[in-house]
């Protein structure tokens, strides 16, 4: 959780090509092959 809170801090530093094609699809993967997620506000 604290690893997807801080993505919008820093994702102006990371090149968009390596944003969209190599950090997103690991957290896509991470996220689809996680069994139990906890969403909090």
């Amino acid at each position: 959780e604290l690893c997807l809170a801080i993505i919008p801090s820093f994702a102006h530093l990371i090149d968009l090509q390596a944003m969209k094609y190599c950090i997103l699809p690991r957290i896509k993967k991470i996220c689809f092959e996680t069994i139990t997620l906890s969403v909090s506000k």
